[in-house]
């Protein structure tokens, strides 16, 4: 009996699999017409301008710089803000700020925090203060809350009236402000306008102020204002800044399937996240008030008809004439040799140092003219120091 031969099957070789490539999705975020918006990172950006009439200094030319410290593009963004000013066109001022902005899909909008450090001159004292404030950014609303606190409390300053002391005061604020964009230029730009209060805390005193911000081309801010307080009465300030330099937050792209297509800056998600590196809008330099308080009268008799043995020493870096004198003998004043001033020599220039006694003769305010009266032996030793006043 023949057998059949065994039937032997061909080994099957399976068919290599070569997966398809996996394409990186870009960092994206979603718009309104259903695409995705492609964003850039933020670059270095830089600035200079000039502002003017705000709290107490009339103008300051300034040049910053907003630099990116940390980011996710198109999600959230912390970044340095640093300003250089010249107060007045002389006095040297700064502001550094650091900040952090985040995009929440579900409310569209931006918000945002940050801390500061101000350093203000007025030419006769220098203040430092910090500030903390946080904002909301929309394609419509815009509101934000700034504080401001000083560092130093007051200093003394010399004074146009010797009867007076003078004092420059840095304020404590706090301030909060609504802005809406009025308008849309074709070519990106805009205008908005804000409004709110603000509080100075060590006078108790509420103020108003309402500006508007153009851009009308990219890259240039003009702004103008009005604030009114009791302590600063009504200012009107203008502002102008040019932007330069580094890559604004995006570059707009919808991804629909392998297409790309250029997305309009209109009302979109991508137009909100488009300010995430709007320039922060607080208030750069530091709000100081001048005080005035009326000098403590150090009164001492200085009638020369009260005097003997008058002998001129020499005048002090501001003309007064100082002598060395006795006080002619009286039981109502002391004895022993004295260097002071003698009251009739004040009456042409310096008339409100000078005061009328009920006995008809003058009286000396020697605190009003930076002098104390002292003894010829202290004289002898210290020389002009003797009469200084501390």
């Amino acid at each position: 009996v023949e057998l059949p031969e065994p039937v032997v099957p061909e080994p099957v070789v399976p068919e290599p699999v070569v997966p398809e490539p996996v394409v990186p999705e870009p960092i994206a975020q979603g718009n309104e017409s259903g695409g995705m918006c492609t964003f850039d990172p933020v670059t270095s950006q830089y600035s200079v301008g000039i502002e003017s009439g705000v709290g107490s200094t009339p103008s300051s030319p300034q040049l910053g710089g907003f630099f990116p410290l940390a980011q996710v593009p198109g999600k959230n963004l912390t970044y340095l803000n640093a300003v250089g000013r010249l107060d007045d066109f002389s006095d040297p001022g700064a502001n550094v700020v650091v900040g952090h902005r985040f995009y929440n899909g579900a409310g569209d909008r931006i918000h945002g925090g940050y801390i500061a450090y101000d350093l203000g001159n007025t030419g006769d004292s220098t203040f430092n203060q910090v500030g903390i404030g946080a904002e909301t950014l929309g394609e419509v609303w815009d509101g934000r809350v700034n504080a401001y606190i000083p560092l130093e409390d007051r200093q003394e300053v010399e004074s146009d009236n010797p009867a007076e002391i003078a004092y420059e005061n840095p304020l404590t604020t706090v301030e909060a402000e609504v802005g809406a964009k009025l308008y849309s230029f074709n070519n990106g730009g805009e205008v908005r306008a804000y409004a709110g209060p603000y509080y100075y805390t060590e006078t108790g005193t509420i103020g108003g102020r309402v500006g508007l911000s153009v851009e009308p081309i990219d890259g240039v801010t003009v702004g103008a204002s009005v604030q009114s307080d009791d302590v600063f009465d009504t200012q009107v300030g203008f502002s102008l800044n040019y932007q330069f330099g580094g890559r604004r937050s995006t570059n707009q792209t919808i991804i629909e399937g392998r297409d790309v297509v250029a997305l309009d800056n209109g009302n979109t998600a991508c137009g909100r996240l488009n300010r995430i590196d709007t320039p922060i809008r607080r208030t750069t330099p530091v709000r100081v008030e001048t005080q005035t308080e009326e000098a403590p009268l150090t009164l001492i008799t200085s009638d020369r008809t009260l005097k003997e043995n008058i002998t001129f020493l020499e005048e002090t870096a501001v003309g007064h004439r100082l002598y060395a004198f006795d006080y002619i003998e009286s039981s109502a004043l002391p004895t022993g040799r004295f260097v002071g001033v003698m009251a009739q020599d004040l009456l042409q220039n310096y008339p409100e140092a000078v005061f009328v006694t009920a006995d008809g003769t003058y009286a000396v305010n020697y605190t009003a003219l930076g002098l104390k009266m002292s003894t010829y032996r202290e004289w002898q030793q210290q020389g002009m120091n003797a009469v200084l006043a501390e």
